[in-house]
Parts: structure tokens; sequence; C-alpha cells
């Protein structure tokens, strides 16, 4: 059983809308989690947020490969400017040797050869568990983070000001006018 993660930071503070991961599956049943952890001592930590959790969304393994799968965020967590995250792939059921199945997954490298602070596990007879053993390396694992601003308070301008009091200012006249009718 392996188990991958890849580390990434944003560079504004942004809440998380979705994640594209180019992963193909090789299981005959969905057996993989994909889960956004915090950063424990340079390794995943608590989860933040599980994106998938044994779907059928995963296309089989191809050569070449060239699918990516987006994930969307339901938690939607604030991620902040310059704080180390992590994506995790694990399984998430152990496959019976006499069974002749497999849970083989494959997380696929980008294509520009830009490299991200990587962890692996490899058990065989149990499920990967934490704490992650060994050290990080470094690899070029691909994954896309998307997600949205916060918007800050709209602060009027002064054109929307002027605007504002010359409304209250005609206001004002027509109420003078119609009460000299009177």
């Amino acid at each position: 059983m392996l188990r991958a993660a890849a580390s990434f930071s944003v560079n504004q503070d942004i809440t998380l809308e979705s994640v594209t991961l180019p992963i193909s599956e090789g299981s005959p049943e969905p057996r993989l989690r994909v889960r956004l952890a915090e950063d424990a001592g340079g390794a995943p930590g608590l989860t933040l947020e599980v994106l998938s959790e044994n779907e059928g969304v995963w296309p089989t393994i191809a050569n070449p490969f060239s699918t990516t799968t987006t994930l969307a965020s339901t938690v939607k967590p604030d991620l902040l400017q310059g704080v180390t995250y992590w994506l995790v792939t694990e399984p998430t059921e152990l496959c019976a040797l006499d069974s002749g199945g497999s849970r083989d997954y494959r997380w696929f490298h980008n294509t520009t050869g830009d490299l991200v602070t990587v962890r692996q596990q490899t058990s065989v007879d149990q499920l990967p568990e934490d704490p992650w053993p060994g050290s990080e390396a470094t690899g070029s694992l691909a994954f896309r983070v998307e997600g949205a601003t916060s918007e800050p308070n709209a602060v009027p301008s002064l054109s929307s000001w002027g605007l504002v009091l010359l409304a209250a200012l005609l206001l004002a006249a027509l109420s003078a006018v119609r009460r000299s009718r009177v």
C-alpha cells in the first residue's frame, strides 16, 4: 500500500474552492481517499477536509495519461498566505492477497518540472498510518489548488458619495417646491 503527499502554500489568503489532480486508479472498486491536511513539522497533520473518499471519479490507468479530475471543496477552509498545507492520497482498504485485485493508483507528475516537497509511505500488510516515517523529499507531483479571495468591505468612492448628495439635494428641492405650491 502506498500513500503520497505533496505540500504547498498559497501566495494570498484564499477560501478553498477546488483541487485538480491527475490521478488514475486501477482498483476494481474505488478505495482512494484524497484529503487536505495541515502541516505538522514537515509532514501531513490534522485533516482539514476529505475531498474524496472511495468515489468512482478517477479514470483508469492509461499511457499516456492526460486526464485531470477536479474535486470541489464542500468545507471551504480558509488557506492562509505562507502557511504550508498538504494534499494526501491514500488507500482506504487493504486488498486480500488471494483476491487477485490490487489497490493501485497513480498520481502523475507535472510537465513543467516544478518541484514540491513530497512524502511517501509504503506498507505491505496494513494501511499506512500517522505519523509519517522518514524524511521529506522533492518531486514533481502535479496538482492545482483554486480558491476565492475575500473582497474587502466596499467603501463608496467620492463620486458615489457625490451622487448620493446630489440625489438628497434634488429630493429636498423637490419637497420644497411641493410645499410652496400648497
